[in-house]
């Protein structure tokens, strides 16, 4: 069964959103340059970036910093608002569309050509386990671990390094090379899906109404794990029934290969998860497509092979 890229005539997810990472990477990659050459407005890296008046801090930084200093100062709190309410708003978008981690990753795995496997159910302890793990070591050491190894930070560091220090620091390259090793070596996209601290936090951020996968049973066309949205999730999650906290970031290239015939069952909604009511049900609905599918499968091979009844036209 051929996997379609995209549907024909639909919203193209994928090229906006790698538009975005794209654009967002270029700028990182120029703000110290155009800081060198007097911009003095915009100045960051992805855990925390000045913007005129305005400060954007990652929440994941912000929390392991104030752990870190065991208080918790109003520029911080202040600093996290915004990308708060967008994680609030929209999920952890910020993973698909922003990270340019993330795009690495991506291309990573295409370069390996790693196939689609169900998520197992260690996937998530992992996550909340190293989570928490990290937030008690910030605590304890009194350091924002999280902040130290966020691959986000590091690659948006790097041509500020280059920039400033005449080379990337020392410190920067040794986790640079981890991170690489470990994408390479661990399972598919491991460090993504459950072992970064960024993505782990805005997943957390979930609620009943934000943006999320909606799926409808009813114009379904394909059940098991051979869906076309599992084959090309690159997380190798299920849109038909993940729960609010799979780690979803709402890239929507389930929703871009989703047969559109009759009706497209997969899109976006707000605090409405469609037919998803619970794992048992969903997996029950996929058996029942199965079997019908394979009474119809066996009712026109019936037909096919009955022999037919000799007519005297066919004598003739």
């Amino acid at each position: 069964m051929s996997v379609p890229s995209k549907k024909k005539g639909g919203f193209r997810w994928t090229f906006w959103r790698r538009t975005s990472q794209f654009l967002l990477l270029l700028f990182f990659a120029l703000l110290p340059v155009t800081y060198r050459s007097g911009q003095v407005d915009v100045i960051g890296t992805l855990a925390s970036l000045q913007i005129g008046p305005i400060h954007l801090v990652d929440p994941a930084t912000g929390i392991s910093t104030a752990l870190a200093a065991r208080s918790v100062h109003t520029a911080l709190l202040t600093g996290m608002i915004l990308p708060l309410l967008l994680a609030f708003a929209l999920g952890p978008v910020f993973c698909s569309w922003v990270c340019p981690w993330g795009l690495l990753s991506e291309m990573i795995d295409k370069l390996l050509r790693r196939r689609a496997r169900p998520v197992p159910d260690w996937v998530a302890k992992l996550r909340w386990t190293f989570l928490g793990g990290l937030f008690a070591i910030s605590l304890g050491i009194g350091s924002p671990i999280v902040a130290t190894i966020s691959a986000p930070r590091l690659l948006t560091e790097l041509p500020m390094d280059l920039i400033f220090l005449g080379g990337a620091s020392a410190g920067t390259v040794v986790l640079l090379g981890v991170l690489l090793v470990l994408e390479f070596v661990l399972p598919r996209r491991l460090w993504c899906r459950a072992l970064c601290p960024v993505g782990s936090t805005l997943v957390l951020l979930r609620t009943p109404w934000t943006a999320t996968i909606r799926w409808k049973n009813a114009t379904c066309i394909t059940g098991g794990f051979g869906g076309h949205c599992v084959k090309n999730c690159p997380w190798n999650l299920d849109p038909r029934r993940m729960g609010k906290l799979s780690g979803c970031t709402n890239c929507a290239r389930c929703i871009e290969v989703c047969p559109p015939e009759p009706v497209t069952p997969l899109s976006f909604s707000s605090g409405d998860l469609g037919d998803r009511a619970s794992e048992k049900d969903a997996l029950e609905s996929f058996r029942r497509i199965g079997r019908n599918r394979s009474a119809e499968n066996g009712n026109r091979e019936s037909a096919t092979n009955r022999p037919r009844r000799q007519t005297g036209t066919d004598s003739l």
